[in-house]
């Protein structure tokens, strides 16, 4: 009897959910996205519109995505729906069309900042706090998919964190989300219309979308916009330094420093090749991407607390971080590609 009462509550709850309609949220976010078309340089060649999945209709335009970030006329979007072009045109939820100039681009995060001159205030989205989602929530995804302006599409979170080896930085929310080209540098929306995250690549074998989607969290695009729109760039930390993920005998994570790549700043943070790195700043270590992206999300010359092990003993040391060089990025496989 408890089964079937179990059961019947579930599907009741299913079937009153499944009548809930998104349209509430859609129209309160729908002006807050635009729509980017960047004409780009003659010398592009057809096959690199191909790979990089830029929705091209006239051999010289590529269609991206877009958000309001400030109504004062801040846009942030994708820096590859942006990059090599000659002009770049943002059109509004209300069909005004502007000249947009580039305020700054990040390639480490592939975020970039762009500004158009309204003459009446815009409507601008709401960045959350992403470190609340949770797998299995719905976000809804509005952008520009093959040039059709402002499409929406619903799906959940499938993964949070989410490692794809573009870079050593890679945090990416992934979701099943239909995202195509055209919908790089786009929104994704929690259902309370705030947005969680940028849309930025796909997997997929024909460049339309397998429901393996992937967003920039919108924790790390707030600190790209406020330096982009402080300062016109960002930098980036990083340790001078190589390392691997290990396990102590009591099953603890820990990183095992296997290489010094500037011997003065080894000297100067008293680290040791051998090193067993056990946390920073209090924090445990899990794995070498989550450090990796803690470290690269720091200004430069910020000190932290390692705790490690040294010859069979633990110790504290103060370690400074220098400057990230703009890192290589891995070249897209047939089957990764970006969201233009």
């Amino acid at each position: 009897m408890f089964k079937k009462t179990l059961c019947l509550s579930l599907l009741l709850s299913f079937e009153a959910f499944s009548q809930t309609s998104f349209a509430p949220i859609v129209k309160e976010v729908l002006p807050t996205v635009v729509n980017i078309s960047s004409a780009i340089q003659a010398q592009s060649s057809a096959a690199d519109v191909e790979d990089s999945l830029v929705f091209d209709t006239t051999g010289h335009t590529a269609l991206g995505s877009g958000f309001i970030a400030d109504e004062d006329g801040y846009i942030l979007t994708n820096r590859h729906v942006i990059e090599k072009s000659t002009e770049i045109k943002v059109k509004t939820f209300d069909g005004e069309e502007y000249i947009a100039t580039l305020v700054g681009e990040d390639e480490v995060t592939d975020i970039a900042l762009l500004k158009i001159e309204p003459e009446q205030p815009l409507s601008p989205a709401v960045l959350a706090d992403s470190d609340t989602l949770e797998v299995g929530d719905w976000v809804l995804i509005v952008g520009n998919p093959f040039g059709l302006e402002n499409t929406v599409s619903a799906g959940i979170i499938s993964a949070k964190s989410r490692n794809i080896d573009e870079t050593p930085f890679d945090d990416y929310i992934q979701t099943d989300a239909p995202i195509n080209e055209g919908n790089s540098g786009g929104a994704m929306f929690n259902t309370k219309g705030q947005v969680v995250g940028l849309n930025t690549l796909i997997f997929s074998k024909t460049g339309n979308s397998l429901g393996v989607g992937f967003a920039i969290p919108s924790n790390q695009v707030k600190r790209v916009y406020l330096s982009l729109r402080n300062k016109g760039q960002i930098t980036h930390s990083s340790l001078a330094m190589d390392f691997k993920e290990t396990e102590l005998e009591n099953h603890q994570k820990a990183l095992i420093v296997t290489g010094l790549k500037n011997e003065d700043w080894a000297l100067k943070n008293d680290l040791r090749v051998g090193d067993i790195i056990i946390s920073y700043n209090n924090t445990p270590v899990t794995t070498s991407q989550a450090f990796q992206v803690f470290i690269s999300e720091l200004e430069p010359s910020t000190e932290l607390t390692f705790k490690i092990y040294r010859d069979g003993e633990m110790t504290e040391l103060l370690v400074e971080t220098t400057t990230l060089k703009t890192p290589h990025h891995n070249q897209p496989s047939e089957e990764k590609n970006v969201a233009d």
